[in-house]
């Protein structure tokens, strides 16, 4: 790996490989005393990369402006595009890499509940194909990708979605698919002074976008840890592990209780 893997990494592995050793014994390969003691030398993982929402909040006014100052045509294209790629990614909890990048337009599709109409999002990434619902406002970001691109500007966002085109979400104007988001989204973090999280000291990752949107279900009590886990497509394990700080900010109304007026102190 090129660096000493965490704790976390080392169980995911050690545990694929007693699955190993597992099957060998039902197997009559391996006698249960012969198989190999699994050792957990990871070191310790630190908090993830995320904003506060101030932070982010900051981070959404800077783009504005900073998509317009790029020098040359193409690096106004990637600004423009990696500004709403960060929105997409905060107000869905996909993956930055395949998931999001794979993403084509036959992927989104509107649901109707209870006469109500959600944008559903189907991915396919690390953990297999699942489908998602954004936040109504990713719709605006979909929106804004489609009037740049050549073969969709012309077309209604419901018309996009009914004819399904085998066409990637997140290209260039141009209709180049690039491969320069990462590098741009670093420029973004020097330029608005945000590259470092506060708390981890650690330089925040595309991926920071993700533990974001994770955060503020969390904090403001969207839905349950389950449903989470579904939408971001990991396990209940996972968000408790890597999220299970906020659990006494989640529960602040039952752990302070009640507040009382205020009365005189009488010791």
């Amino acid at each position: 790996m090129g660096k000493q893997p965490v704790k976390s990494t080392v169980t995911t592995h050690n545990s694929a490989m007693n699955r190993v050793f597992d099957e060998a014994i039902k197997r009559g390969w391996l006698s249960s005393a012969q198989m190999p003691k699994a050792l957990n030398t990871g070191a310790e993982g630190r908090a993830r990369e995320t904003f506060s929402k101030s932070e982010y909040q900051s981070l959404t006014s800077y783009m504005v402006g900073w998509c317009k100052r790029g020098h040359m045509a193409k690096t106004r294209q990637m600004r423009e595009l990696l500004r709403d790629y960060v929105l997409i990614l905060a107000t869905t909890g996909m993956r930055h890499g395949t998931e999001a990048l794979g993403l084509k337009w036959r992927d989104i599709a509107w649901v109707t509940k209870k006469g109500e109409r959600y944008l559903q999002i189907t991915v396919n990434g690390k953990t297999g194909k699942r489908q998602l619902i954004a936040y109504h406002h990713t719709e605006t970001y979909l929106l804004r990708i489609a009037q740049r691109d050549e073969n969709l500007k012309d077309k209604t966002f419901d018309d996009i979605l009914k004819a399904k085109p085998d066409l990637p979400v997140f290209r260039l104007a141009s209709g180049e698919i690039t491969k320069s988001i990462n590098g741009t989204f670093r420029h973004l973090m020097r330029d608005s002074g945000l590259d470092k999280d506060r708390d981890a000291k650690s330089k925040r990752t595309l991926y920071s976008l993700r533990h974001y949107y994770a955060h503020k279900v969390l904090l403001e009590g969207r839905f349950d840890v389950y449903t989470l886990a579904t939408q971001m497509g990991t396990s209940v394990k996972m968000i408790e592990q890597h999220y299970g700080h906020l659990t006494a900010t989640l529960r602040a109304d039952a752990i302070a209780g009640k507040r009382h007026p205020k009365r005189e102190e009488t010791t």
